[in-house]
């Protein structure tokens, strides 16, 4: 029994290092717009709103598939979802690489955000199966460090590398590395450890919680109908929306025109500064959910934190007036730090619900914040459009600053309402310390 367990803690290190590495391009796939937007506005002859759209179809279909995910990882299982789907994604990115017209290139980034939809809601599935549940958290807190690691090479390494070798010839890169993933999962991950021969890591299933008692597992769509009915789930996917939404709208597309245009940053200095929110991200998301799972054994309390101190960074950002761009390092990591204690919210709900019904509430709240970006990414390019370019250089337009700040104020305005509404969001069962 001694080798099983050996074997056991040896296969779930290669389970859970192959699942962050494919999180990890879908990390990089999210947030690589910002780098090339005034490339692609250039070379395609397109508006900011059709930049927006380019760069939300990612989204779009990444929150479309959320429920679908759930309840496929619930039962044909995550393993042959994520490698089938993530084929799709490298067939996305190569359209997307070659693409001559503007449609072909939403076309592909549609794909990608099809292909790469999967990830995380059947990654947090089988981590439900090969770790253990007070190990959550921390693991949660560990892959969304390594996606963030993602976000940052979207940010100055892939400048870099498209100044070097092109956006083209990078992104089929991209397409390559993305191809050998999807066959690396399909060779190498299992669903469980009994699929290997190997014992559970937990031996019986708790199937329940204070607020949905049950005695027995439930059908797919039973259970689909009870996590929707959930006022809890709506509350914290509202939350959700705002949160992602606000982040992704800046650091996944317009930071660095804005940061190029209204402070005169060269797109290398803007590449930088941006890589902090990533870099604030991984340093809160496995702080956050340590301090949760061990420390504080409590999950709504540090939400509401980092909800409220995230909210507190935007204010400072949009409203204080001529801000020296030294202070831009401090704020930025501010925005991914206190990011990391808003995701211990994911525990939060999982532990809400039914053990069985994981893959199912995951893929339900992981629309929320996919809603979120699809809707302010093109909603800001209005804004801008709106305004109109003050000038036009070598085929780049630039706008205003009052257009950017009209813009972030109306995510500031988003931001209070979610805040207040993280106070009435409700905590599931405690997980217990360890002795």
């Amino acid at each position: 029994m001694e080798w099983k367990t050996k074997k056991l803690l040896r296969v779930r290190l290669v389970i859970f290092t192959v699942l962050s590495a494919t999180y990890f391009f879908v990390m990089l796939h999210r947030f690589s717009p910002a780098v090339i937007s005034l490339e692609i506005m250039k070379e395609f002859n397109v508006s900011a709103v059709a930049l927006g759209v380019l760069s939300s179809a990612y989204f779009y279909s990444y929150a479309v598939l959320q429920i679908p995910t759930g309840l496929l990882a619930d039962s044909v299982g995550p393993r042959k979802i994520v490698s089938l789907f993530t084929f799709i994604a490298s067939l996305g990115t190569l359209i997307f690489a070659v693409a001559k017209t503007f449609e072909v290139a939403v076309l592909g980034r549609l794909l990608i955000g099809v292909g790469v939809s999967v990830v995380w809601v059947c990654t947090l599935k089988i981590i439900s199966k090969w770790f253990k549940r007070e190990e959550f958290a921390t693991l949660n807190g560990i892959l969304n460090t390594v996606g963030n690691v993602g976000a940052i090479s979207a940010a100055a390494p892939l400048a870099f590398l498209t100044l070097y070798f092109g956006w083209r010839n990078s992104f089929l890169l991209m397409a390559c590395i993305t191809f050998l993933l999807a066959l690396t999962v399909w060779f190498f991950i299992r669903d469980s450890p009994t699929q290997m021969g190997l014992p559970p890591v937990v031996e019986v299933e708790e199937e329940e919680t204070y607020f949905f008692p049950s005695s027995s597992r439930i059908g797919l769509i039973q259970g689909l109908k009870m996590v929707l009915s959930s006022k809890n789930l709506w509350v914290v996917g509202f939350t959700f929306l705002v949160w992602y939404g606000t982040l992704v709208n800046f650091q996944g597309l317009w930071s660095i025109p804005y940061l190029i245009q209204v402070y005169g940053c060269s797109r290398a200095e803007a590449s930088y500064l941006i890589t902090l929110i990533p870099v604030g991200v991984c340093v809160g998301a496995p702080l956050w959910g340590y301090l949760s799972d061990k420390v504080f054994n409590v999950r709504k309390p540090v939400y509401v934190l980092g909800y409220l101190s995230y909210t507190l960074a935007w204010i400072v950002f949009v409203f204080f007036k001529n801000i020296p761009k030294e202070l831009f390092y401090p704020i930025f990591f501010m925005f991914g730090f206190f990011t990391g204690a808003i995701i211990v919210s994911i525990t939060m709900l999982r532990e809400f619900f039914p053990e069985h019904l994981v893959g199912t509430v995951m893929g339900c709240i992981n629309i929320f914040p996919f809603i979120g970006v699809g809707f302010l990414q093109p909603l800001t390019g209005y804004i801008l459009d709106q305004a109109g370019p003050v000038k036009i250089v070598e085929g780049i337009k630039f706008y205003p600053p009052q257009a950017y700040q009209t813009a972030f104020i109306v995510c500031i305005l988003l931001l209070v309402v979610a805040t207040l509404a993280t106070l009435i969001s409700q905590e599931g069962e405690k997980t217990p310390k360890n002795p």
